[in-house]
């Protein structure tokens, strides 16, 4: 405790204080951002295939991975059978199993990532319903899903996988999860 006590003494450098406060403009921007293009009838249409499916399955690889995975906690809290798949060969292998019964949800930001794509199209073949969380409505992905949820995480090919990526998916899953709740 003194040691938190004495570093809090010192003054921040002024270069660390313009850190902080230009992620956070970024990623309070990154919210607002993809609170604008979030269409509401979308989320609801969301909600409506999570509350009538059997099975909800979380696709995403890399750092979209590690949304999906959280999203499974968020939903399982909520006594919804769910499950977050992040390897591409389980992915493909589950989407194989799937009925009309069952609910994927793919995070993919560029909405090119080649393995959710396809698990996504073996999913659309055994008649699942994809929801896909993404920037690019016109995407290889998106042209699959049967429901987009957008989101507007500024992300270039060799920044890919930053946080703000994960902060406007995260966002996504908190408003469809309280749409869900409302509707049960």
């Amino acid at each position: 405790l003194l040691i938190a006590e004495d570093n809090n003494t010192t003054k921040p450098d002024k270069s660390e204080t313009s850190i902080k406060t230009s992620i956070e403009e970024e990623f309070c921007t990154i919210i607002r951002d993809t609170s604008y293009v979030l269409n509401e009838d979308d989320i609801e249409k969301a909600a409506s295939f999570i509350y009538n499916a059997k099975n909800i399955y979380f696709f995403g690889v890399g750092s979209s991975g590690l949304s999906a995975l959280e999203a499974e906690i968020n939903f399982m809290r909520f006594g919804i059978p769910s499950k977050a798949v992040i390897d591409p060969h389980f992915q493909i292998m589950v989407s194989s199993t799937f009925t009309g019964d069952d609910v994927i949800i793919a995070f993919t930001l560029s909405g090119t990532t080649k393995d959710i794509y396809e698990s996504c199209l073996v999913a659309k073949q055994s008649g699942a319903k994809i929801i896909v969380i993404t920037n690019y409505v016109s995407s290889p992905i998106g042209k699959l899903a049967d429901c987009i949820l957008l989101t507007a995480a500024k992300e270039h090919i060799m920044q890919g996988g930053t946080l703000g990526g994960n902060v406007s998916q995260l966002f996504v899953i908190d408003v469809l999860k309280e749409k869900y709740y409302q509707k049960s």
